[in-house]
């Protein structure tokens, strides 16, 4: 159930900040571990988003960033011959886009 909820809080944040350019800093309380101050931990690093006409259509998270570039190979093969798409990986960390397809002039 935990899980769940943070998936959803993710995607939210991952859309507020498609929408603006910037990534909110959230806090969050656990009864587990109390405040946590980072956006997002080591497991979900980094974040790939695939963009639909503009608009955020799917979001995945990884630990590691060879995988996440796996993911993001196989998006674009899933939606390379969609008009108006596109993707993105994000480092959750930095806030550095690491990779866009298409790419950007």
């Amino acid at each position: 159930m935990m899980e769940a909820i943070l998936a959803d809080l993710r995607e939210a944040l991952a859309e507020v900040a498609a929408e603006t350019g910037r990534t909110p800093h959230v806090r969050l309380w656990t009864d587990e571990t109390g405040w946590q101050d980072k956006p997002m931990d080591d497991q979900h690093r980094y974040h790939l988003t695939l963009i639909l006409d503009g608009r955020p259509a799917r979001h995945g998270w990884w630990g590691v960033e060879t995988v996440a570039r796996e993911k993001f190979t196989l998006w674009v093969s899933e939606c390379s011959g969609k008009p108006g798409s596109s993707v993105v990986l994000t480092d959750e960390h930095t806030g550095a886009v690491l990779t866009t397809w298409p790419q950007q002039p």
